[in-house]
């Protein structure tokens, strides 16, 4: 599903942002 695609991406960016 696209939803899931677009968590996924918001949860690696949100990773990338932490660090």
């Amino acid at each position: 599903l696209f939803i899931h695609e677009v968590a996924t991406f918001a949860v690696v960016r949100c990773l990338q942002k932490k660090y």
